[in-house]
């Protein structure tokens, strides 16, 4: 297959709208039918192994391309290489693998924190569906949220076994993408308990960060220097305008994204730990902060020059934990105006995301 046409797109729009068309009565009703994990499961694999519309779905057919060629690694993990080497030599068939993993342990994620199976679903399409074939470190993403499930399991009869599961997942995770060390970190770091002060303090030191970050950005680049994105690739990014969502139709999207995740975090964070009108698990507890902090460390990122190269992958992967915390947050609560609102913009995000890649190909 040649370049990707708008008719490719227009697949990833069937498929997810088909997902959304089984669970969309969720965002409005407590007691309504869904879509189980089953079906989850071959949609997303689906729509994974042919996400047309993602942006890096080309650079990995060429970089998977390279590596039959040259007969190297040097491109993937080794994971991803031995992949190429021992699978059917087409490019879906090793999508197929790596997403399909990816989409099986996002599953049993879920299963082990006994989600709402429908509620948890209508969540998974509505927010992080459309960014899940993104990268392929998803697969890693999907394995520390795992291994946090295992980590905050304080109901287990075992805990020493859930102890050593949770470490030999995150060890296993390092495997997954040059960068989960970092993931791994942050991770642990939400097992820290933070009160309303250090969110505030946080909070309050954002600008002064802020301000200091681009003398820290070379030590960010060096441990975000994945195989595709060399650190030469990436301090190229440092000295380079990449501003260029800071026109009418960026700042559409940026706002249409965005804001309805800051309003939902920013509500669950309020209820929970400002006013703790209402209580949750400890792992939601956990899942709250590693939110959190990604999406803290994705605003110190924003609108400095190394933006489209840190800030949007903090930003993506602050979308996996998320949707766990709103699965339980809002299990059986009512579907409030505000609940509504939000969804509902993401779902035009998500519209206006399929529209803007069409009209790129079009223009």
């Amino acid at each position: 297959m040649g370049e990707v046409t708008v008719y490719h797109i227009l697949i990833n729009v069937v498929i997810w709208f088909i997902a959304m068309l089984f669970t969309f009565e969720h965002i409005f009703n407590v007691r309504a039918n869904g879509m189980g994990y089953k079906w989850l499961l071959l949609l997303l694999v689906v729509f994974s192994t042919f996400a047309f519309c993602t942006g890096d779905y080309l650079n990995y057919r060429l970089l998977y391309n390279d590596t039959l060629k040259y007969n190297s690694s040097e491109h993937f993990e080794e994971l991803y290489a031995w992949l190429i080497e021992v699978l059917p030599r087409e490019y879906h068939v090793w999508r197929f693998v790596v997403w399909g993993l990816a989409s099986i342990v996002l599953i049993w994620t879920y299963k082990k924190l006994k989600l709402p199976q429908n509620f948890a679903v209508m969540v998974f399409v509505v927010l992080l569906m459309p960014v899940f074939p993104n990268l392929r470190n998803a697969l890693g993403y999907v394995v520390v949220l795992l291994a946090i499930a295992f980590l905050a399991d304080k109901q287990s009869s075992n805990r020493f076994w859930c102890i050593l599961v949770a470490f030999a997942l995150l060890a296993i995770s390092t495997f997954l993408h040059k960068s989960m060390f970092l993931y791994i970190v942050l991770a642990l770091f939400a097992f820290i308990p933070l009160n309303r002060v250090y969110y505030l303090l946080l909070l309050i030191l954002f600008p002064i960060l802020y301000l200091q970050l681009y003398g820290m950005s070379s030590a960010f680049i060096d441990v975000f220097a994945t195989s595709e994105f060399s650190g030469e690739t990436g301090h190229r990014y440092l000295d380079s305008d990449l501003r260029s969502t800071f026109n009418i139709y960026g700042i559409i999207q940026l706002t249409l994204n965005r804001l309805p995740v800051l309003l939902l975090l920013f509500y669950i964070i309020k209820n929970t730990v400002y006013t703790r009108k209402i209580e949750v698990s400890f792992y939601s507890k956990v899942y709250t902060k590693y939110t959190f902090i990604l999406i803290y460390l994705s605003f110190l990122f924003y609108g400095q020059n190394v933006s489209a190269f840190l800030s949007s992958r903090f930003w993506d992967a602050s979308l996996f934990p998320l949707t766990i915390v709103i699965a339980d947050f809002w299990e059986n609560r009512p579907r409030s105006k505000f609940f509504k609102f939000c969804m509902i913009l993401l779902i035009v995000a998500s519209f206006y995301n399929f529209s803007h890649a069409m009209y790129s190909l079009v223009k």
